[in-house]
């Protein structure tokens, strides 16, 4: 019944999303799917690499959206925090954390 309640939720206030939510992500490693979950922080590395923080705030990140050479377009990016975002993608470990590299910020949709 619960269940069935939560569900009713969802569907009544527009908040379902398709894909695995970033708690679940590290069980998909290798997979292509799609990844939602909010935007807590993110960073420009010195490198120029762009991450963004899905599901919590580093260092208690669910996932991780990673940009390399995304210096460009970090102005961009920052503006998702605090949003809740999509990502497609392979899903990949990296020490530990799953992440989906994408190569401009057209892949993310709120």
């Amino acid at each position: 019944m619960k269940k069935f309640i939560f569900i009713t939720a969802l569907v009544l206030c527009g908040c379902s999303r398709s894909g695995i939510p970033a708690s679940e992500a590290a069980k998909h490693v290798g997979e292509h799917a799609t990844v939602y979950g909010k935007v807590f922080g993110s960073k420009l590395t010195r490198g120029g690499t762009v991450l963004l923080d899905i599901g919590g705030a580093y260092p208690n990140e669910q996932f991780t959206i990673v940009e390399f050479h995304g210096s460009d377009d970090y102005g961009q990016l920052v503006k998702l925090e605090g949003q809740t975002v999509t990502v497609t993608g392979t899903i990949k470990d990296y020490r530990g954390k799953p992440e989906i590299i994408i190569k401009s910020p057209e892949e993310i949709s709120r």
